[in-house]
């Protein structure tokens, strides 16, 4: 298992059932690199969170 704190993580709430914390660690366009504690994953931003974040 991989540990979070090495990236930055700080757990300041409970983690919900199901949910899996991680950091993110590169972005290219709508796809970040995340640090799980099970490893690297991809995760994509869609719809309205896009929108959002491109005008911000």
């Amino acid at each position: 298992m991989m540990d979070l704190k090495t990236y930055g993580y700080t757990e300041i709430e409970a983690i919900p059932d199901g949910s899996l914390p991680g950091r993110v660690t590169e972005l290219r366009r709508e796809r970040f690199t995340v640090m799980t504690e099970r490893g690297e994953v991809t995760a994509l931003l869609k719809g309205a969170f896009i929108t959002a974040w491109k005008h911000a």
